[in-house]
């Protein structure tokens, strides 16, 4: 299963632009590192696999429960 950019973002309650620049710039949200993308060619067409979303953000909220 995958998920868009769209609704990844949606998941972060952040805009999918925002989660594409991050993805581009340092590939980090909150100093966790972004699943790795199974599209590459445009924002719009990026996706990722659904299991590596629901791992990175145990993560993410791991490391937001800690601050």
């Amino acid at each position: 299963m995958e998920i868009s950019t769209k609704e990844f973002a949606d998941w972060l309650n952040i805009k999918e632009g925002e989660l594409i620049h991050k993805y581009r710039t340092t590939g980090e949200v909150y100093s966790v590192a972004l699943p790795p993308a199974l599209y590459h060619q445009t924002g719009q067409t990026r996706r990722f696999r659904y299991a590596d979303v629901l791992k990175f953000m145990k993560e993410l909220k791991s490391v937001k429960g800690n601050e």
